[in-house]
């Protein structure tokens, strides 16, 4: 699947080709930290990135995970994912990735657009939801102003190199 948006493209389904693009951004400096997640490899090899491109995002039939790459112009700039896609209680987790050279200049704020309005007209979610370490105030931004609210901070949630830190978890919420 392809979506535009002026000088953005989304992508459902990308080659190999971007496995090295795909792994500089993964390995942009404290992305552990700021997306507060173990689940990336603290070196993130080019076999890392194969793998994430290629990883099944079904079960049953059923997809659970959507990534979305983003391209600006014929770049692979970043990555939107709608996850653990909760078909009965129509609700979803949504995570981004953006690489450094593509920030502050709007590009995630109408990416994350693009994927809540699929997320709400296609997969007819009602809930969109996610959490943000404290002092990243760029992407409680983008939420923010994507209609997302903040439902509730979860102190010291986050244990980061001996350090504590908490998160904003934030919602949109979809009306029918």
């Amino acid at each position: 699947m392809e979506i535009f948006d002026d000088d953005i493209m989304l992508r459902t389904d990308i080659g190999i080709e971007y496995a090295a693009d795909l792994m500089k951004i993964m390995n942009e400096r404290n992305l552990n930290l700021y997306i507060a997640s173990r689940s990336f490899p603290i070196n993130y090899s080019k076999e890392d990135a194969i793998a994430f491109i290629r990883r099944n995002r079904e079960v049953f039939g059923q997809r659970f995970a959507i990534d979305f790459f983003i391209f600006i112009g014929n770049e692979l700039a970043g990555v939107v994912t709608l996850d653990d896609i909760d078909y009965e209680n129509k609700s979803a987790h949504i995570g981004y990735i953006l690489g450094k050279k593509y920030r502050n200049h709007g590009y995630m704020t109408r990416s994350v657009s693009i994927v809540i309005d699929y997320g709400n007209k296609t997969l007819k979610l009602h809930r969109i939801y996610t959490s943000v370490i404290e002092f990243n105030k760029r992407s409680l931004s983008v939420l923010l102003n994507n209609g997302f609210y903040i439902e509730g901070i979860s102190r010291d949630s986050f244990l980061y190199n001996g350090r504590f830190y908490s998160m904003i978890r934030v919602a949109r919420i979809f009306n029918y």
